[in-house]
């Protein structure tokens, strides 16, 4: 998703590092089917992700029949996401 970590930084597996709950994990499965769905801008600085094109997501919401409350917490991911993304580039 564009964020660049060195391999030095790079922490050890750890299975409880990268837990989901049972009852998040059909929003956390969307949010990543739904990687390739960003809007890209570039600028001068380079490439900034606006944030997620929802008419892609639409489309693949309804091909999958997902529900409303898993596209709110898709929302929310993405708002923690593009500021994750705005902390990398600063």
């Amino acid at each position: 998703m564009g964020v660049r970590i060195e391999p030095d930084a790079i922490p050890p597996v750890n299975d409880e590092a990268f837990a989901v709950w049972h009852v998040n994990w059909d929003s956390v499965t969307m949010f990543l089917r739904c990687e390739t769905q960003w809007d890209v801008i570039a600028t001068m600085a380079g490439f900034i992700r606006n944030g997620l094109k929802y008419e892609g997501v639409k489309a693949l919401f309804d091909l999958l029949d997902v529900q409303r409350d898993i596209f709110l917490d898709l929302q929310e991911m993405e708002r923690a996401a593009l500021s994750a993304f705005r902390e990398a580039q600063e």
